[in-house]
C-alpha cells in the first residue's frame, strides 16, 4: 500500500485481502478434498477426510462473512453496483454462520428437521455412466441415524461434467445452502473490481513491503578481558 495511505485504511484493506486469500485457499483445499473423494467413491470414507472437509467449508463461511462485514466499513470504498449485489447475493453466508455460531440454541431445530450437527457437505461429480448427468454427492460428518432426512444436492440432469471434475459444493443446515463454488466466485469478482483503482491510485507512490518475515537471533560475543579498561583506544 501507499505510504499515504492512512493506517486505519489499511487495517480494513489488509483485512480485506487476508480474509480473501483465505477463503479462496480453503476453498481450493476442499475443491481438492472432494475430488479425491469422488474418485474413490466405491471404497471406504478414509479417515479424517469427513472432518477435513467440515473444517474447510467453515473456513470459507467465515472468511467470506468477515470479507462482507468489513467491506461495508471499509473508509474510502465506493458502495456501487458491485459492492450492493456481492452484500445481497452473500446474505446466505451470515445466516448459515450465525446458525452454526448459536448452535446450542439451534438443536432443537435441527433435530426436528433432521438435520446434522454441523450440516452436509453436497457436491455434483462426473457421470457414473459416460454421456451421462453429473452424480450426486452427500457427505455427513458424524452420525447418520436411521429416519434421518437426506438433505442432497439439486440433481443436475442437462449439463455433464469431465473426469475428474466436481462442482456445485454446497454446505447445508437448518434450511440454508450455501453454494460454495459460487460464493467463492462471487468473492472473486468483487476482489477484482477492487484491484484496478488501488492499483491505479498506488500508481507511482512510494509503498509500504508487505508479508514480511522478520527473523532474530542471539549469537555469541567472545570477551576480550575480563576488566577492559575504559581508558584503551
Amino acid at each position: 500500500m501507499p505510504v499515504n495511505v492512512p493506517r486505519r485504511q489499511i487495517l480494513y484493506l489488509d483485512a480485506l485481502r487476508l480474509s480473501a486469500e483465505m477463503a479462496g485457499l480453503a476453498f481450493d483445499h476442499l475443491h481438492e478434498l472432494l475430488a479425491g473423494v469422488t474418485e474413490r467413491r466405491d471404497g471406504p470414507l478414509q479417515a479424517g477426510k469427513a472432518v477435513g472437509a467440515i473444517l474447510d467449508a467453515y473456513s470459507v463461511i467465515d472468511a467470506v462473512h468477515r470479507f462482507r462485514e468489513l467491506l461495508q466499513l471499509t473508509p474510502g470504498l465506493k458502495h456501487n453496483s458491485t459492492f450492493e449485489l456481492f452484500v445481497r447475493q452473500t446474505n446466505d453466508v451470515r445466516e448459515l454462520r450465525h446458525i452454526v455460531q448459536h448452535l446450542n440454541r439451534k438443536v432443537d431445530r435441527i433435530a426436528r428437521e433432521g438435520w446434522a450437527a454441523l450440516g452436509t457437505l453436497t457436491w455434483l461429480g462426473p457421470s457414473a455412466v459416460p454421456g451421462g448427468p453429473p452424480s450426486s454427492y452427500i457427505l455427513q460428518a458424524g452420525t447418520f441415524y436411521p429416519g434421518q432426512w437426506t438433505h442432497g444436492p439439486t440433481v443436475d440432469a442437462y449439463s455433464s461434467l469431465p473426469e475428474g471434475e466436481i462442482s456445485a459444493i454446497s454446505l447445508s443446515t437448518a434450511g440454508i445452502r450455501v453454494n460454495l463454488s459460487t460464493i467463492t466466485d462471487r468473492l472473486r469478482t468483487m476482489i477484482q473490481s477492487l484491484e484496478g483503482p488501488l492499483e491505479e491510485f498506488a500508481a507511482d507512490n512510494e509503498r509500504f513491503g508487505s508479508d514480511v518475515l522478520l527473523s532474530f537471533a542471539l549469537t555469541p560475543v567472545e570477551e576480550t578481558g575480563a576488566n577492559p579498561d575504559p581508558d584503551a583506544t
